[in-house]
């Protein structure tokens, strides 16, 4: 309470004037009397904000008074977690069955005198065959250069075949053999009504197996009886042979140029799933050893590997005939996608052969031995999921504790809060588990841990532990921190390399139970005394609590000289009402007399007031905000004896 109007600087004014006025009337016979000075005091606030004056006191949020003490920022990288082991496999990529279709087209002709030599004496001749017969005759197909033997697993001729013959065949077939009699292939016709002369009859003949250069074919047919005489002539069979497909198995040949395609997969031996990422400046090695007898010029597309441009990533590579090359690619960064989680890494590849100079031996099982190594990387982006549970570790701390508010020791306190700062907001939901030590008590007490395992949303920022307050109540020295965060495997998330999560500051909101809280105002000093007339003292006012406690609020005063101390007054007061958030007010009045001992001080020269609140009873766990306070408004009466003497 601050005495705005001093009583030692009003007294001496009014007695001047009493004594000017008494000089004037000019009373000879002297007159004294008392009379009341009332000095109003200016209203004394004590607030909330200046009660708990503190550097580590502050207001948050809706004027909320926390605690905060700086710790050690701990840091735990989750980046560091975000590396890709890479892929380093062998692929053997065959050849596969090769597309030899080579042969070309063989035209073939049989003349009728060569196939029924026992009607050669009536050519020329108007006749009538009234009888049936059958043929077999072997035809041996041209000595093809352009291989010595291939092995095929399925080929296709299309036939052409057209007769001149006088009478109609009632069925014709058509066997290929190769060298060794083995049968290759068989076709039949036997149409209804038969095969008429000069009507052409298409077909095709499917084989496989050894196609060799002394291979023939075997036509065999039954004719009909000719239905009218007529002029016989030499005519022919012409059959037409033209290679439509051929896929074999192995060969001695002139190879033409072959297409080839492959697809294949590499392991990627990683404990990410990745949906998306983006690399590091990536390097890549891939070697190749041919068993091919020709050169090949390769390509491999890695679809779901795509460069800073946004382009698929291919490898290119010339590798002889039965050699070896190798090649180093330097992309650069790469983005890294698999709509189902990379698991494989997809490896398609392309090549074409050269034609080959003279015969050489080719088999589908001949490959490309590949080493492919996509070297380990750093990821600087990351989306997708661990296979197992992530464990990153904070850095342990151990963080003095300094400038603890005196007043704190009377706090029942509610909660503590560990601030976590995010600094990827877009970061995971996370587990953490912290271990926090309480060491060297204030309070005497033996050192102490609480544990707490919680989960972390993405953009938490706050964090509240629950419990911690009985730890932090002991007021210790020193806080150990210790602990880790945990990404549960299967939970999608999104990285970068720089993301982290950091432990900075810990804080402790004013929500409290107040039992013995021990408030003081600051003292104000008072140069002018009051005078030696003063013979009595009353304190007139009131009080009015926004205070969720109640308790005794005292004033003293002091002698500035030699420090003697004398309670001004003492008054009971009760808490203010409390509805969960504010506090309502409670209104006390004030009228009490004075010690004289309190007039000693006063008179003797300058002089020291202050007043105290000690909260002894409160409204249970109350918070304290900033705009509550204590407020104390009074007047002060003081008699003073006047006496004006008479005489000149």
């Amino acid at each position: 309470m601050r005495l705005r109007s001093s009583p030692s600087t009003r007294l001496p004014l009014f007695l001047l004037l009493l004594c000017w006025v008494s000089c004037a009337l000019k009373d000879p016979s002297g007159t004294s009397w008392t009379t009341a000075l009332t000095v109003e005091a200016q209203p004394e606030t004590l607030r909330v904000a200046r009660i708990l004056e503190n550097p580590n006191t502050l207001l948050e949020g809706d004027s909320l008074l926390v605690f905060r003490q700086e710790l050690e920022v701990s840091y735990a990288r989750l980046g560091d977690s975000l590396g890709w082991e890479g892929v380093h496999q062998t692929l053997r990529l065959e050849l596969g069955p090769l597309d030899l279709r080579g042969l070309g087209t063989v035209p073939l002709a049989l003349p009728f005198t060569e196939v029924w030599p026992q009607y050669a004496a009536w050519v020329d001749q108007q006749t009538q065959i009234t009888g049936q017969a059958e043929f077999s005759q072997v035809v041996t197909l041209p000595d093809w250069s352009e291989l010595d033997w291939v092995a095929y697993s399925q080929a296709r001729f299309r036939l052409d075949l057209l007769h001149h013959w006088p009478f109609s065949l009632q069925w014709l077939e058509v066997e290929l053999l190769n060298a060794q009699d083995q049968r290759l292939g068989l076709t039949h016709w036997e149409p209804a009504g038969g095969l008429p002369p000069e009507q052409a009859l298409p077909s095709s003949l499917l084989f496989s197996g050894l196609l060799t250069r002394a291979s023939h074919l075997r036509l065999r047919a039954r004719h009909l009886p000719m239905a009218a005489p007529a002029l016989i002539e030499n005519g022919a069979l012409t059959l037409t042979l033209t290679q439509t497909m051929g896929l074999a198995d192995s060969a001695r040949a002139r190879l033409p140029e072959l297409e080839l395609v492959w697809s294949d997969s590499a392991w990627t031996a990683s404990r990410l799933r990745i949906l998306s990422a983006r690399t590091a400046p990536a390097r890549l090695r891939l070697s190749a050893e041919s068993e091919l007898p020709v050169p090949l010029e390769l390509e491999l597309d890695l679809p779901q590997l795509r460069t800073g441009a946004g382009d698929r990533l291919n490898l290119s590579l010339t590798v002889p005939a039965l050699g070896t090359a190798q090649t180093l690619e330097e992309p650069g960064s790469l983005w890294v996608e698999d709509a189902g989680g990379l698991d494989w890494l997809d490896v398609l590849g392309q090549g074409r052969t050269s034609a080959s100079a003279g015969l050489v031996t080719v088999h589908a099982r001949d490959a490309l031995l590949l080493d492919l190594q996509v070297e380990p990387l750093e990821l600087a982006e990351f989306e997708g999921w661990f296979l197992q549970d992530l464990r990153v570790p904070f850095a342990a701390s151990e963080t003095p504790v300094e400038d603890w508010p005196v007043e704190l020791a009377a706090l029942d306190l509610a909660g503590l809060e560990l601030r976590l700062h995010l600094e990827n907001q877009d970061g995971p939901a996370l587990l953490g588990h912290f271990e926090l030590r309480a060491a060297d008590s204030r309070l005497g007490l033996p050192d102490t841990l609480f544990i707490s395992d919680v989960d972390l949303q993405a953009a938490d920022t706050l964090l509240q532990l629950g419990g911690a307050d009985r730890l932090i109540a002991r007021m210790p020295r020193h806080l150990g921190l210790e602990g880790d965060y945990r990404m549960p495997a299967g939970s999608v998330v999104h990285l970068r390399s720089e993301s982290r999560v950091g432990l900075s500051a810990l804080s402790l909101p004013a929500r409290a139970r107040v039992n013995g809280l021990h408030w003081q105002s600051l003292p104000e000093r008072h140069e002018d005394s009051l005078p030696e007339e003063a013979e009595q003292i009353r304190l007139l006012g009131e009080v009015e609590n926004r205070l969720p406690a109640g308790g005794t609020v005292r004033g003293w005063v002091a002698a500035a000289v030699d420090g003697t101390r004398v309670p001004l007054f003492e008054l009971e007061i009760d808490a203010a009402g409390w509805d969960g958030s504010r506090a309502e007010p409670v209104l006390s009045q004030v009228e009490l007399e004075l010690a004289d001992a309190v007039l000693d001080v006063l008179r003797g020269g300058p002089w020291i007031l202050w007043y105290e609140f000690e909260a002894q009873h409160g409204a249970g766990m109350v918070e304290i905000h900033a705009d509550q306070w204590l407020a104390l408004r009074a007047r002060i009466q003081v008699l003073v004896d006047v006496n004006v003497g008479g005489g000149e």
